[in-house]
């Protein structure tokens, strides 16, 4: 049972007002009588910018600190008293979630445990508004792409907003002031596993994989990508075949992200994906000529249809999963998966051709190769039988 308003309103007074009661990245507390919420994450990518509280929730990502300089963050600052805050001027300092940088002794030179960022004034005309660089609020902070894969609250900071005219002020405790979250987030998911990295089928083809143990952050998000071509299915002779072997599509993009030509592309511009590697884009950037046939599903299958893809019987196309964590940060590709369309051998179809009928729930082979004869001289004698055993019955 809910306690009533004023005992509710008396248990709120004794528990702490402190900043560690806020969780999610970018969403102030309301402590020190001004709310400092962030609002918009604007990057040089407009599809790996973000203005949705559940986006900005979960942190920076590797891209945002691949990036720090250009990608600028805005800080909406609202006094709980209603006061206009445009025009007002702010000291930025990180510490803790608890660090409480509003106090003078953590601000103090060498003894404080606050860091100084930066010092900003308010501006905007439907409320206040503090816009800074990502690299203000990373100073002594390093960017490590190859940091183990994420965990919920990796990289926690404070960063505090203190209403003050003077830089860098050290002398004094401050009175009004806001806090938010920051949190930095650059593990990247582990590849997933296909479960099965040459499947066939002839209007539908299942892609299927597993998520390996270890992984820090859930639930994962996946995103498939294919390209017609670039690898070969097995042949009826038992003939080799790259299908399934953990080498990248054989193309390549240069530096400026145009076909080289000189890797079996035909200069056409399509991306590498390799095996264990990472997108050459963003999270919502599609990388050059490929499709992206499934976004952000969170089952771990998918199924692609071969006739809208392009494929004719006997053509494959070669697919990757690729995982995405809570904070927007692509995972390591996954091994190739060589995906051909096959024609199927109905039972149905060779029914008929005896003169029988088809019965109300049927089934279809794959023929091995182009030969279908092995097929026909199984199928068609267990149809007569069939068909004796049903007549049989009928004469007793």
């Amino acid at each position: 049972m809910r306690p009533s308003l004023p005992l509710a309103l008396l248990l709120a007074s004794l528990l702490p007002n402190v900043a560690s009661a806020q969780t999610d990245a970018g969403v102030g507390t309301g402590v020190g009588n001004i709310v400092a919420t962030i609002t918009a994450i604007d990057t040089p990518d407009p599809a790996n910018s973000r203005d949705a509280t559940e986006d900005i929730a979960h942190g920076f990502n590797v891209f945002d600190c691949a990036d720090q300089d250009t990608v600028q963050v805005t800080v909406r600052v609202a006094a709980q008293s209603g006061m206009a805050l445009q025009g007002q001027q702010f000291d930025v300092w990180r510490g803790s979630t608890t660090g409480q940088c509003q106090k003078q002794a953590n601000r103090l030179m060498n003894t404080g445990s606050c860091t100084y960022l930066g010092h900003f004034s308010a501006a905007g005309s439907n409320g206040a508004v503090v816009v800074m660089p990502l690299s203000t609020l990373m100073v002594d902070r390093t960017c490590d792409p190859n940091a183990a894969p994420s965990t919920t609250g990796r990289g926690s900071d404070g960063i505090f907003l203190l209403q003050t005219a003077t830089t860098q002020d050290r002398s004094s405790e401050i009175t009004n002031y806001g806090m938010f979250t920051f949190r930095l987030d650059t593990g990247r998911p582990m590849a997933v596993e296909p479960s099965n990295t040459a499947p066939t089928g002839e209007d539908s083809i299942p892609i299927t994989w597993t998520t390996p143990n270890g992984d820090g952050e859930s639930p994962l998000l996946f995103d498939v990508y294919a390209v017609k071509g670039g690898c070969s299915a097995s042949t009826s002779d038992g003939g080799s075949s790259d299908a399934g072997v953990d080498a990248s599509m054989d193309a390549a993009v240069d530096d400026a992200g145009t076909g080289d030509g000189g890797t079996g592309d035909g200069g056409t511009g399509l991306a590498t994906l390799t095996p264990g590697g990472y997108l050459p884009t963003t999270y919502e950037a599609i990388p050059e000529g490929w499709t992206r046939i499934a976004h952000e599903i969170s089952t771990s299958s998918h199924s692609l249809a071969p006739a809208s893809f392009g494929l004719a019987i006997g053509e494959s196309a070669t697919v990757y999963i690729v995982p995405v964590d809570q904070a927007l940060n692509t995972g390591a590709v996954s091994a190739t998966v060589c995906a051909t369309r096959i024609e199927t051998l109905g039972l149905c179809d060779l029914l008929k051709a005896n003169g029988q009928t088809c019965p109300d729930s049927g089934c279809t082979i794959a023929p091995i190769g182009d030969d279908r004869r092995p097929f026909v001289a199984l199928l068609v004698p267990l149809a007569l039988v069939a068909l004796a055993l049903r007549r049989s019955r009928r004469n007793k």
